[in-house]
């Protein structure tokens, strides 16, 4: 499943993304990677920075999926409730995290100015903050 520039991995004991040097926010470097357990404990390898983690935190749901920015100096963490998390330079502009959600979380996308992100629901619903664009959703359709 291919999530926000960043491949998810699902196991039976946890969710683990996996951010690599090849994609275009890691380009700036481009020579590693970081994977990121379900807790948010943040494993870094080559050039990939570490920035911090919530692995030491007590969330209220697990983390679901990462994305890093564009200039690769810090990335976004993303729990299914759509708690969002942020290290280095990566910005917070809102989170779902305190709304009843009808599906939970499954992926973020931040938007190439890194002004903004979108966050995308199991049930296709689509979140937009900061300068993320709504173009709809596949609730929009859910009745045809």
């Amino acid at each position: 499943m291919l999530c926000a520039m960043s491949l998810c991995i699902f196991t039976p004991l946890n969710t683990v993304a996996l951010a690599t040097g090849e994609s275009e926010a890691c380009r700036a470097k481009g020579q590693g990677y970081w994977l990121v357990a379900s807790d948010g404990g943040i494993f870094s390898f080559g050039d990939a920075d570490f920035y911090g983690s919530t692995g030491a935190m007590r969330l209220n749901k697990p983390i679901v999926g990462m994305a890093t920015t564009a200039s690769g100096n810090g990335y976004y963490l993303v729990a299914s409730d759509g708690g969002i998390f942020t290290f280095g330079d990566a910005q917070f502009f809102g989170s779902t995290g305190n709304i009843k959600l009808q599906a939970p979380i499954v992926g973020m996308k931040p938007t190439s100015s890194g002004n903004g992100y979108w966050m995308f629901a199991e049930d296709g619903g689509v979140f937009t903050f900061g300068d993320a664009q709504y173009f709809g959703s596949k609730l929009q359709y859910s009745n045809y």
